[in-house]
C-alpha cells in the first residue's frame, strides 16, 4: 500500500518530487538569509543573531556544526519559536507538561557548555509551495508535522555544501 494513504495534503507519490523538494530546501540554506546563530537567553529562551526572522509557519533545523544537525522542528510562527523573550511560549516553564521537547534539552546543553555554538536553518511554508503540496492548499498542522518527519530523515543533507564553511 502506498504511503500517501496517511498523508493529507502532501504529495510524495514519486522520488522526483521528494528530491526536488529536498533540493529546494538545500538551496534556501545556501543563500545566507535562512541561517542564524542561536543564543540562549536567561537559560530558557532562544534568540537569534541579526534581529528577527519570519513570523510565518515553517520548519527549522538546529545544528552545532554544519554537517551535524541535531533537531528538526515545525512551528506555526518561526520567530516566536526561535526568537522570543517569553520562554513560556516554548512551554519550558510548564511544570505540568508530560514531556520536555528536545529543543529545551538543547538550550540546557548549550548553557552548561556542551555546545560552543548553535545555529538554526529555517524556512517558511510559502517558500516550498508547489514542491510537495499544491499552491491552493493550506497545510494543516499534521501536514507540517509529516514534513518535519521527512526533513528529520534527510536532515544531514539539508545544508548546502557551499554554505557550510561560513557557519
Amino acid at each position: 500500500m502506498p504511503i500517501n494513504h496517511f498523508l493529507k495534503n502532501i504529495r510524495l507519490d514519486d522520488n522526483v518530487k521528494l528530491l526536488s523538494f529536498l533540493e529546494k530546501v538545500r538551496s534556501l540554506s545556501g543563500d545566507g538569509n535562512h541561517i542564524r546563530e542561536l543564543h540562549v537567553k536567561d537559560n530558557y529562551c532562544f534568540s537569534v543573531s541579526n534581529g528577527s526572522i519570519p513570523n510565518g509557519p515553517g520548519w527549522y533545523v538546529i545544528f552545532d556544526k554544519p554537517d551535524q544537525p541535531l533537531y528538526v522542528g515545525q512551528t506555526s510562527d518561526l520567530n516566536m519559536r526561535l526568537n522570543t523573550d517569553d520562554g513560556s511560549r516554548d512551554n519550558i516553564v510548564n511544570l505540568k507538561k508530560n514531556s520536555t521537547p528536545i529543543r529545551n534539552f538543547l538550550k540546557h546543553l548549550k548553557v552548561i557548555g556542551c555546545f560552543n555554538k548553535l545555529s538554526a536553518f529555517f524556512f517558511e511554508v510559502s517558500e516550498v509551495t508547489g514542491y510537495i503540496y499544491d499552491q491552493d492548499q493550506s497545510l494543516l498542522k499534521k501536514d507540517r508535522e509529516d514534513v518535519e518527519k521527512i526533513l528529520s530523515i534527510f536532515r544531514s543533507q539539508l545544508i548546502d555544501i557551499k554554505f557550510r564553511g561560513r557557519i
